[in-house]
C-alpha cells in the first residue's frame, strides 16, 4: 500500500459549501490529515467554502460539464473536446512545479473526457522527476446522459473516452482509474479496454453513530427528501407522494429540501401542498451546511430516494450512502445500483417496481406500516456499510490499487 507524500485533489465541481462535492472531497482532506499527509484542494475560482483549516486554491475556470459553442454543429462533440481539454491544461499549469513529486497522488473525483487530454497533457509537460502518480474517479458516464442521447452523440462520447484514456495510461502509465459502482467500472472498461477499479463512497463522517439513535422508534415519522431537485431525483412526484401519504397517516411528516431558493417557481410549486397539511411538511431551502445536512439525515426515519433507472442505473448516490450508513430505511427505485448494493450489503429498503407516483406512494406506505421490522434490520446492517463507505475505507482502498 503506497503512503503518498501529499495529496492533491483537484475538483472542478467543488464550488459552495454543503453537497456532495464539498463533503467528499474535505472528508478525503481530514483522513489525509489524521494520516499525517499534506494535503491540497484545488478548487472553481470565486468559490465559496466557508471557513477551514484545509489549504484550498482556486484554480478552475469551468465545471466539468462546460461546453464550448461550436464553429460547425456538426463537429460540436469534437470541437468542444480539443477547446475545453485545452482550458483545462490551462488551468492545471499554474500548479506550481515544485510542489510536486514522483511519490505524490494527484486525485481528480469526477472527469469527462473533455479533461482527460488535459491532464494527460499536463502531467506529460512536467520534468519526470516532479510527474506524481494520477488517480481519476470516472462517475458520470456522460455518453448515456438524456440529454447527449437526445443530440446522438453517444457514439463519438464513447469513441473519445476510448483515445484519450489509452492517451493518459500509455504516455503516464503511473495513471490509475476508478469509479464507484460495478455498472459503471464495467462500462468504462468495454469503452476503454484499460481495467477501472470500484472504490467505496467516502461518505462523511458521522461521529461514531449509536445504535440506539437508529432503533428507537418514534412518532411521528419523519420522511425526508433531500439533495438536489433535478428530472433525474423524482422530485416532481413528491407532491403527488406527500397528499397521498399524509391524507391516510397521521402519524408522519414530510422535510423535503428545495435547493432552487424559496421566491422560484419550482419552490412554489412544491409548498403550495404545504398549505393543506400546515405543519406536518417541514422546506428547508436553498443549500444546507454540512452540519445542518447531516443533522437533518439524522433527524430522519425514512429518506425517499425516487431516483430515475434510466440514468441510476449506473450511477451512485452520495445522500444513499450517508443514509444507509447511518442506519436509515430508504425508499429506492428498482433497476438502480443502489437496489443492487441494498441486496449485497443486506441494506434495510423498500423497493418501488416502477418509476411512478403511484409506485412511490406504495413503497412509502409500505416502509411506514413495516417501519418497526424494517427499522430492526437496518440497524443491524448499518455498521459494516459504513466502516466500509468511509474516508478510511475510501483511501486503504485507493492506496492498495496504487500500491
Amino acid at each position: 500500500m503506497i503512503q503518498p507524500r501529499a495529496f492533491h485533489i483537484i475538483d472542478p465541481g467543488l464550488m459552495e459549501v454543503g453537497g456532495h462535492y464539498y463533503t467528499q472531497d474535505f472528508s478525503i482532506a481530514k483522513e489525509c490529515q489524521r494520516r499525517g499527509i499534506p494535503v491540497n484542494i484545488f478548487c472553481r475560482k470565486g468559490a465559496n467554502l466557508g471557513e477551514h483549516s484545509l489549504r484550498v486554491i482556486e484554480l478552475l475556470n469551468f465545471d466539468v460539464f462546460v461546453e464550448k459553442p461550436p464553429e460547425i454543429a456538426e463537429f460540436g462533440v469534437f470541437e468542444n473536446y480539443f477547446l475545453v481539454n485545452r482550458a483545462f491544461h490551462a488551468d492545471l499549469d499554474f500548479i506550481p512545479v515544485e510542489e510536486l513529486s514522483p511519490d505524490d497522488i494527484v486525485y481528480f473525483p469526477g472527469l469527462t473526457q473533455n479533461q482527460i487530454e488535459g491532464v494527460s497533457d499536463w502531467v506529460s509537460s512536467l520534468p519526470v522527476h516532479r510527474r506524481p502518480h494520477i488517480a481519476i474517479t470516472l462517475r458520470f458516464l456522460n455518453s448515456q446522459m438524456h440529454y447527449n442521447l437526445n443530440r446522438g452523440l453517444a457514439p463519438s462520447i464513447e469513441f473519445l473516452y476510448r483515445y484519450v484514456l489509452a492517451k493518459l495510461v500509455t504516455r503516464h502509465p503511473r495513471s490509475y482509474l476508478f469509479t464507484d459502482t460495478n455498472v459503471l467500472s464495467l462500462a468504462y472498461q468495454r469503452m476503454s479496454g484499460i481495467p477501472v477499479k470500484v472504490l467505496p463512497i467516502p461518505q462523511v463522517e458521522f461521529h461514531n453513530q449509536s445504535s440506539q439513535d437508529t432503533i428507537a422508534y418514534k412518532k411521528p415519522l419523519t420522511i425526508l427528501y433531500i439533495g438536489n431537485t433535478s428530472p433525474y431525483r423524482g422530485h416532481y412526484f413528491i407532491a403527488n407522494i406527500i397528499e397521498n401519504v399524509l391524507s391516510e397517516y397521521p402519524d408522519v411528516c414530510f422535510s423535503v429540501q428545495v435547493k432552487s431558493g424559496k421566491d422560484s417557481d419550482e419552490a412554489q410549486g412544491m409548498v403550495a401542498i404545504a398549505d393543506i397539511f400546515k405543519t406536518r411538511v417541514n422546506y428547508l431551502f436553498d443549500a444546507l451546511s454540512p452540519k445542518d445536512y447531516v443533522a437533518t439525515l439524522k433527524s430522519a426515519d425514512i429518506v425517499l430516494l425516487p431516483y430515475m433507472p434510466a440514468y441510476y442505473y449506473f450511477g451512485s448516490s452520495g445522500v444513499f450512502t450517508e443514509a444507509a450508513a447511518l442506519g436509515k430505511v430508504v425508499v429506492i427505485t428498482a433497476g438502480t445500483a443502489m437496489e443492487t448494493t441494498v441486496n449485497e450489503n443486506g441494506l434495510s429498503a423498500v423497493i418501488a417496481k416502477e418509476y411512478t407516483a403511484e409506485a412511490f406512494v406504495a413503497a412509502v406506505k409500505s416502509a411506514i406500516v413495516n417501519y418497526p421490522e424494517l427499522d430492526r434490520k437496518a440497524s443491524a446492517s448499518h455498521e459494516a456499510y459504513a466502516r466500509k463507505n468511509s474516508p478510511q475505507g475510501f483511501l486503504d482502498a485507493m492506496f492498495s490499487n496504487i500500491g
